[in-house]
C-alpha cells in the first residue's frame, strides 16, 4: 500500500497519504512551536509592562517599492512604535523616560533599538524550511 516506511508511527499516517518526511516535519514544527511559546511566555512574565502594540520590539519594519526603469527598487526602514515616539516609554519594561526619549538605551532594563522583543510563536514555525528526511 503506497510508500514503505521505517518509522512505526509513520505507518498509520502513511495510509492517509502522508510521507515519513511530512510526518517528521510536522512533529518537528509542533515541538519547535511549543518551545518558542514557552520562551514567549517566560519573556512576558519577566516583562509584564511591555508595550502591547509592538510586543516589546519598539516598532516594525516598513518597506515601499519605487519604480526604477523597467524594474523596481524596494526601500526598507524601521518605523518606531508610538510607545517610544509619543509616550517616551521603553517598549520592554514600560519605564517612562523624561524629555523626548527616542529609543536610546533604557536606564532601567538596558533595552536599546538593536534588541528584539517577545519571541514570536508564529514566525518561528513559518520561517523553518521543511527538512525533507529520507526514510
Amino acid at each position: 500500500m503506497g510508500e514503505k516506511t521505517h518509522h512505526p508511527e509513520c505507518a498509520y499516517l502513511a495510509g492517509y497519504g502522508c510521507t515519513c518526511a511530512e510526518i517528521e516535519y510536522l512533529v518537528y514544527a509542533q515541538a519547535e512551536g511549543a518551545r518558542v511559546a514557552k520562551l514567549a511566555e517566560a519573556w512576558k512574565l519577566r516583562w509584564p509592562n511591555h508595550c502591547r502594540k509592538c510586543l516589546g520590539h519598539g516598532g516594525h519594519d516598513e518597506s515601499q517599492s519605487h519604480p526604477y526603469g523597467s524594474t523596481s527598487a524596494r526601500e526598507y526602514w524601521f518605523e518606531p512604535c508610538e510607545c517610544i515616539v509619543g509616550d517616551s516609554a521603553c517598549p520592554r519594561c514600560g519605564h517612562q523616560h523624561l524629555n523626548e526619549w527616542e529609543g536610546e538605551t533604557c536606564t532601567v532594563c538596558k533595552w536599546s533599538t538593536n534588541q528584539s522583543g517577545t519571541p514570536a510563536e508564529r514566525e518561528s514555525v513559518e520561517a523553518m524550511a521543511c527538512p525533507m528526511f529520507e526514510c
